[in-house]
């Protein structure tokens, strides 16, 4: 995952058991989970959702940034 598209800025999402660990670009890390296609994130106290897009390389999140991801694993 790259924030905003910028392949210098790697991003991360790993999933266990329906629980979501993820890693911005500055290194920061939230936990989470997601329901369909709506992730809910909680980094430091503050609540972010995303919706991944339909063929699942990108999510929106609702702060107005976004993740994409070049290829699917």
């Amino acid at each position: 995952w790259y924030a905003n598209g910028d392949r210098s800025r790697s991003c991360s999402i790993t999933q266990r058991r329906g629980n979501l660990n993820l890693q911005n670009e500055l290194g920061q890390s939230a936990t989470g989970n997601f329901n369909g296609r709506q992730i809910t994130t909680n980094w430091a106290g503050t609540a972010i959702s995303g919706t991944i897009t339909q063929g699942g390389n990108r999510i929106n999140w609702d702060n107005g940034t976004y993740w994409v991801r070049f290829r699917v694993y």
